[in-house]
């Protein structure tokens, strides 16, 4: 911008051009920084806060396993325990002895709550000699669901 006014009339008017022109990028700029933090804050979600004893499913992207294939591996591991919410973003797993050595804090991104699906029943009402317990008194998670398929039915 210049300090001083041009005898040269163009000048002057073209720097009052420029000058009106920046200030109109400067207004759009603030305008579209507002528009997109509107956006942005709307969509935003909120970190999910997990409860100690809570289910989840772990995505386990980043531990390796023995398949030779991750397109072929399970895409989530558990359920899982929540031990208690460390910090705001992190929860401790009761994960025993079933990662190994991997350490027991996982991001909140890696976690899915896990919900019994709607078609699974209890095992306790077949039985503990059934076909669907195996003949096990000590039924495990795992085999306390079964689905219901029609031949259960029967």
């Amino acid at each position: 911008m210049l300090l001083q006014d041009s005898s040269v009339a163009s000048s002057n008017e073209f720097v009052k051009c420029l000058s009106k022109t920046q200030q109109a990028a400067a207004s759009s700029i603030k305008l579209a920084q507002l528009q997109h933090a509107q956006y942005h804050d709307k969509h935003q979600l909120q970190p999910q806060c997990f409860f100690p004893g809570d289910l989840v499913l772990l995505n386990f992207c980043f531990i390796t396993t023995a398949m030779p294939c991750r397109k072929l591996d399970y895409r989530f591991l558990g359920p899982f325990a929540v031990e208690w919410m460390v910090g705001d973003n992190a929860v401790m797993l009761c994960t025993g002895t079933a990662l190994g050595r991997v350490h027991p804090v996982f991001n909140i991104s890696l976690l899915v709550p896990y919900h019994l699906p709607s078609f699974a029943i209890s095992c306790s009402c077949f039985g503990s000699n059934s076909a669907f317990s195996g003949g096990y008194s000590g039924l495990s998670f795992f085999s306390m669901i079964v689905p219901l398929l029609p031949f259960a039915l029967e």
